[in-house]
């Protein structure tokens, strides 16, 4: 079903990971009967390892996307905060959250950037756009008061004090960001006095009322210890060439939840609720009810760890049975560098699967969901695996797309190292976009025809989805590392 013009609160945040430097693939150049590959300035790429494959790969008839990025106004660009020292959280690059500020009825942009650990470089703040429709926005970050230049990862969105008006959450390297909207288009920071301003590395986030008081309670996904101080070098020393270290090199942290005390404070109940047995370097988190007894669950993707799945008791603790269900491991077993999350009725059994992004040589992971309550790995039964081997897949949107009645896939994909065959190693730093066509419960990849992004190559971390033009289809706004974000109208 198509978004309606004007939709009720909700949740966006920004499901992405940390991801560590494993064996490379070789790329394939794109077929010579496709659309030459550019930019994105739309200058011709000059490195020919820096290519999409098409090989055997349709286009999709039924699907069209056209870039807005030059006439929306935006004028956002990422700083990922890379230097030649590699500090590890650069690598993640950050997110978009999508918001109605003034209940207008049209979406608006919040972008955030990562920034450097370098004191001396000149830092890129969040901004925020307002949609003035016909893909104008208009930059509101300062009335908004929304413009922090720290080191900020993920974004997400809920109206945790039911005034009706949406509040917004940042994860950070460092202390997380809360933002109360007062309702008259600017918001008020409050991390500290509603007690949610962790201080640790946090990733991603999710806003969810696991105990159906009717207030949003908040779960935090961590990543790991690490200081600018503790910056292991990883690399070539010896010929100076330094790159991002594997996850193995940093200690992963416990995530957080948080219980809405429905006074605009919050009480941390990790422990009370069992949340914080688990250390599994958290990447992404989605909160849904996948067992259907209408109490939210929690999914999380650990990197290099077994994801979790957090069944909700209706007691006010969760149990991990991730393992037990089938979401934990691949089909072989292993445990993947699981990245972003999404979740929808895939096959249309009115039963929630998920669908994981994973690091390069790791195909992506689609988890349906028997009649049973377990989930089967079958993305290869159902056409995900083969096309997403050669890539660290990041942001993914599981929607329906041409409004057939399926829910489609979209993932957005790009490597962690821009200097990799400075020591010889075989790969593209940046990397093509992939779209599936569910087709009656099989997905097929295919490129969406007439639409340059999906023909191009792109350093790509986070996604968010909604319908910006107010037509009742999806579009979709993609992250960008060290650079402008993607605005892509969906004409199919």
């Amino acid at each position: 079903m198509p978004p309606q013009s004007r939709k009720p609160r909700c949740r966006i945040r920004l499901c992405y990971a940390v991801a560590a430097l494993f064996g490379l693939l070789n790329g394939c150049d794109h077929d010579s009967s496709s659309p030459p590959l550019v930019n994105e300035d739309n200058s011709p790429l000059d490195d020919a390892s820096e290519r999409t494959p098409s090989d055997g790969v349709p286009d999709c008839d039924r699907f069209q996307f056209r870039s807005k990025r030059l006439e929306s106004g935006i004028t956002f660009h990422h700083q990922s905060g890379d230097s030649p020292e590699k500090p590890f959280p650069a690598a993640n690059g950050s997110g978009v959250g999508i918001l109605d500020l003034d209940l207008d009825g049209f979406s608006d942009l919040l972008f955030v950037s990562s920034n450097s650990f370098d004191p001396g470089v000149e830092v890129v703040a969040n901004q925020c756009y307002r949609n003035s429709g016909q893909w104008g926005f208009l930059d509101v970050t300062s009335p908004t008061g929304l413009e922090f230049a720290g080191h900020s990862a993920g974004v997400t969105v809920g109206d945790f004090n039911d005034d009706g008006f949406p509040d917004v959450y940042l994860t950070c390297f460092g202390p997380n960001r809360f933002y109360e909207n007062q309702g008259d288009g600017t918001f008020r920071e409050v991390s500290s006095s509603s007690g949610v301003g962790h201080p640790g590395w946090g990733t991603s986030a999710a806003f969810l009322d696991y105990d159906n008081d009717g207030y949003l309670d908040l779960y935090v996904g961590n990543y790991a210890e690490w200081t600018p101080d503790q910056n292991e070098y990883c690399g070539d020393r010896e010929r100076g060439i330094r790159m991002y270290c594997s996850p193995k090199s940093v200690a992963p942290q416990a995530d957080v939840l948080y219980h809405n005390l429905g006074n605009g404070t919050f009480a941390d109940v990790s422990e009370s609720s069992q949340v914080a047995i688990q250390r599994f370097r958290t990447q992404g988190v989605i909160a849904v009810d996948t067992t259907a007894d209408g109490l939210v669950d929690l999914y999380v993707t650990n990197d290099i760890h077994p994801n979790s799945l957090l069944i909700n008791q209706g007691n006010g603790t969760f149990v991990n049975q991730a393992d037990f269900l089938g979401v934990a491991y691949d089909h072989a077993g292993n445990a993947q560098a699981g990245m972003g999350v999404a979740s929808a009725d895939m096959d249309r059994d009115g039963r929630i699967d998920l669908f994981v992004t994973n690091f390069e040589g790791e195909h992506n992971t689609l988890y349906i969901q028997g009649e049973s309550g377990f989930f089967t790995d079958a993305s290869h039964l159902r056409g995900i695996t083969s096309g997403s081997l050669p890539w660290i897949g990041w942001g993914t949107a599981a929607v329906d797309f041409n409004a057939d009645g399926w829910t489609d896939l979209f993932v957005i994909n790009g490597h962690t190292d821009n200097n990799m065959h400075d020591l010889g190693r075989e790969g593209t730093y940046r990397q093509p976009p992939l779209f599936w066509e569910n087709r009656q419960g099989k997905f097929e990849q295919c490129i969406p025809r007439d639409s340059p992004f999906f023909q191009s190559v792109h350093p790509g971390r986070g996604i968010a989805v909604a319908d910006l033009d107010q037509d009742l289809d999806w579009d979709i706004v993609c992250c960008l590392q060290d650079l402008p974000p993607e605005l892509l109208e969906n004409q199919s």
